[in-house]
């Protein structure tokens, strides 16, 4: 394996210049806000002979407006076109990255749960609900050998009830407990047994 370079130096922002070539066009706002809620991560790469940016321009040009006046950099000496492909490459195969629904969404439901909830993740609320909603219930027809058949006495009254959020932060919280009050207990199923369960286990 060929190690380009192993070494990150400080370099003023405006001795940066981005590929005329690069043809992604990425979200400045939302770089811009991990980098103040996250912190700058990672380096820039760009070409020693040139200073062209080979990876990571947007999170330069975020870092620009923020004021930065240096960003970590490994300058890699290459000719024109390596410099293409590594920029070509890096674009490329983040696209090709496949995501698990289910393992993303347990992710977000804990870290929203958090004092910053979702800020600086890249992720809103809608996009939480929408992977949520897109992730099938289990089925829970085949459980117990015999289904189970339960009856009212007559006259009993049926409760229903609304439930009205101030915000959207308040909204996921409640989808996300939900969703967890479903997984911890499999064999409840209803909302209102796992409340149950859960109040039950409370003490």
């Amino acid at each position: 394996m060929q190690v380009l370079s192993d070494t990150v130096t400080l370099v003023p922002v405006a001795e940066l210049v981005p590929h005329p070539e690069n043809p992604n066009r990425g979200n400045v706002d939302s770089i811009r806000e991990s980098i103040e809620t996250n912190g700058f991560y990672g380096v820039v790469v760009a070409q020693q002979s040139t200073n062209r940016i080979l990876i990571g321009e947007h999170r330069w040009r975020a870092a620009a407006d923020m004021g930065a006046e240096s960003v970590p950099v490994m300058l890699v000496d290459v000719d024109d076109v390596h410099a293409r492909r590594i920029m070509l490459a890096d674009n490329r195969t983040a696209e090709l990255a496949a995501r698990d629904p289910a393992a993303l969404s347990a992710l977000l439901n804990e870290v929203v749960n958090g004092a910053s909830g979702l800020l600086g993740t890249g992720y809103q609320a809608d996009d939480l609900n929408r992977l949520m909603a897109s992730i099938p219930l289990p089925d829970l027809s085949g459980v117990g050998s015999t289904p189970a058949v339960t009856t009212k006495p007559a006259n009993t009254p049926v409760i229903q009830y609304n439930i009205v959020f101030d915000n959207e932060d308040q909204q996921t919280r409640w989808y996300a407990f939900v969703r967890s009050l479903r997984e911890q207990y499999p064999e409840a199923t209803t909302l209102a047994k796992r409340l149950d369960a859960f109040l039950a286990a409370q003490g």
